[in-house]
């Protein structure tokens, strides 16, 4: 079986590996907050985000929507331009 482009994007795209609940970070105060992981094969991102598991979901879905679009050359809807629009 041949190996297509969209089979190695599959490959290479970026993903959540988990979100779970966590203490704050460091020099942050309040509750309910999350840890996730986002991976892209070795690579990983870890982030932060308070609120609820279903709006730190949301968050973390979206910005993983975001970096497969950028990876995959196109354009965010997330992502800011330096440029406005007149």
């Amino acid at each position: 079986m041949a190996i297509t482009v969209e089979d190695e994007w599959r490959k290479s795209r970026f993903i959540i590996e988990c979100i779970e609940k966590s203490d704050p970070p460091k020099d942050m105060t309040g509750d309910y907050w999350y840890r996730y992981t986002v991976k892209q094969n070795k690579r990983k991102i870890t982030g932060f985000k308070s609120g609820t598991l279903v709006s730190v979901t949301e968050h973390v879905e979206s910005f993983t929507e975001g970096l497969n679009e950028r990876y995959s050359g196109g354009v965010s809807s997330n992502a800011h331009s330096k440029h406005s629009k007149k």
